[in-house]
């Protein structure tokens, strides 16, 4: 890593934010997730690998407005705006 971006004991890495769980969806029993934002851009912050608990496998949540048939997998992430994890 550059010396300009500073020095830290550990990796760092880019995480994303998310809303808080809430109750399981009773047609998939997954939980619905959602993106936190500020001033409508997406909520992220820089955070130490060793500040992580466990990873999480997202699902994206597809809509009836047949959008998605366009995404690609290597950008399915950046394009959905919900998705679900399994509990």
């Amino acid at each position: 890593m550059a010396s300009h971006y500073g020095h830290f004991p550990h990796p760092l890495v880019y995480i994303e934010w998310f809303r808080p769980l809430r109750d399981l969806e009773p047609a998939t029993g997954l939980y619905r997730l959602a993106r936190s934002t500020r001033n409508q851009l997406r909520f992220g912050a820089d955070v130490s690998v060793q500040d992580l608990f466990q990873a999480g496998h997202l699902m994206p949540r597809f809509g009836a407005d047949k959008e998605y048939v366009s995404w690609l997998s290597g950008d399915v992430l950046e394009c959905a705006d919900g998705f679900y994890i399994n509990p």
